[in-house]
C-alpha cells in the first residue's frame, strides 16, 4: 500500500518535518524511517509516492494536531511493485483498474454479463487439486455467434481478456470456457447464478439502460419467438416473477405466469411468461431487442406480419361498409 499527497500538501508536509525538533538532517531522517535518503529526495520532489509505513513514521515528526489534516488528504494506492508473485501483482493491478470502471458504460457491460450467465452460463469456484489452488470457472454456451461476440466484448472491456469461441460439432452451438478470479468475485457480489438460484439483481440495476441490458442478454438466451408472441420459460419461479416485475416497470405488458407440468413426474414445473400484444412486442423490439440475430429477425417478421394482417382486416372492414 502506498500513499499519495497532492504537491501543495506534500510541500507543507516536508516543511513541517524540517521545522520539527526531531529533524537533524536528511541522512538521519532516512535512517529513522528505514529507507534511503535518495528515496526521501524523490518523494519530496513528488517523483514517487510514499510507502504507507514510511508515511506513518514521518507523521511522528509532526505535531499530532496536524495528523488529521494529512490523513484526510492522503490517497491510498495499491503498491503493485511491492508484490513479488507476478500473478498476485497482475490481479492487484486488475482490481485497481476495475474500481475505476464505474461509469454507466461499464455498469451496462456488467449487467450484460450477469444476464448472459443467468441464462446460458455458469460461474463457480472449485478446488484445483493438481496445483493445490482454487479455480474460478466461467462458462457460457450460446447458440448464436453474435451472442458469443457480445459476451466476449463485454468481458474484454471489463477484465482485459477474451475467451476462445469454440464451435460445437453438432448444432449451431458455441462454448466459451475459462477461469478468472477477479471476474468471479466482481460478478458474484452483484448477482446470484445457477438454474434454480438466479435472480434479477435489482440492487445493482439502478437505471433503465442497465435493466434493458440485463433483459436483452437474458432473453437472448431463454426467450422463444413464436407466432405473435415472445415466450419465456424457466424452472425458477422467483426469477420469472422478477422479470415480470422488471418488464412491468419498463411499461411492457406481459401475460400472467402459467405453470407448465411435464409428463414425467420427476421433472421440475416450468413457469411460462409471454408478451403477446402487438404494441408490447413493438415496444420490446424498440426498447430492448435482441443481440441474437435470428430471434431479432423472427420478431421483426412477426411484427411486420401482424401489421399486414391488421391492414387487411381494416381493408375488408372498409369494403364491407361500402357495400
Amino acid at each position: 500500500m502506498r500513499v499519495k499527497l497532492e504537491k501543495s500538501v506534500l510541500d507543507y508536509f516536508f516543511e513541517l518535518i524540517v521545522k520539527s525538533t526531531y529533524f537533524v538532517n536528511w541522512t538521519e531522517l532516512s535512517k529513522s524511517v528505514s529507507c534511503s535518503r535518495w528515496t526521501i529526495k524523490d518523494i519530496k520532489q513528488n517523483k514517487r509516492t510514499l510507502p504507507k509505513k514510511v508515511f506513518e513514521k514521518l507523521l511522528l515528526f509532526i505535531d499530532s494536531n496536524k495528523h488529521d489534516y494529512f490523513l484526510s488528504n492522503a490517497e491510498y494506492l495499491d503498491d503493485f511493485w511491492a508484490i513479488k508473485n507476478r500473478w498476485d501483482k497482475k490481479l492487484t493491478m486488475l482490481r485497481y483498474k476495475l474500481e475505476k470502471k464505474n461509469g454507466l458504460y461499464y455498469l451496462k457491460l456488467r449487467a450484460r454479463l450477469c444476464g448472459y450467465l443467468a441464462g446460458d452460463g455458469a460461474i463457480a469456484s472449485r478446488p484445483n487439486t493438481s496445483v493445490n489452488s482454487i479455480r474460478y470457472d466461467i462458462k457460457f454456451a450460446p447458440d448464436n455467434l453474435n451472442m458469443a461476440e457480445s459476451f466476449n466484448e463485454a468481458f474484454y472491456k471489463l477484465y482485459g481478456r477474451k475467451f476462445n469461441i469454440i464451435k460445437c460439432r453438432t448444432g449451431n452451438n458455441y462454448q466459451l470456457n475459462g477461469s478468472h478470479k477477479v471476474a468471479y468475485f466482481d460478478l458474484t457480489r452483484i448477482a446470484k447464478f445457477g438454474v434454480h438460484n438466479w435472480r434479477v439483481p435489482f440492487d445493482f440495476l439502478k437505471t433503465d439502460p442497465m435493466k434493458v441490458e440485463w433483459l436483452r442478454a437474458f432473453f437472448d438466451c431463454e426467450a422463444y419467438v413464436g407466432k405473435n408472441k415472445i415466450q419465456l420459460q424457466s424452472v425458477n419461479k422467483a426469477g420469472i416473477y422478477d422479470i415480470k416485475f422488471l418488464l412491468d416497470g419498463l411499461g411492457i405488458e406481459v401475460s400472467k405466469i402459467y405453470d407448465y407440468r411435464r409428463k414425467q413426474k420427476n421433472w421440475n414445473i416450468n413457469y411460462l411468461l409471454e408478451i403477446r400484444r402487438k404494441t408490447s412486442l413493438k415496444k420490446y423490439l424498440n426498447l430492448i431487442g435482441f443481440n441474437h440475430s435470428y430471434k431479432r429477425y423472427k420478431l421483426e417478421l412477426q411484427i411486420a406480419g401482424m401489421a399486414e394482417s391488421g391492414r387487411k382486416r381494416h381493408a375488408r372492414a372498409n369494403l364491407h361498409q361500402n357495400f
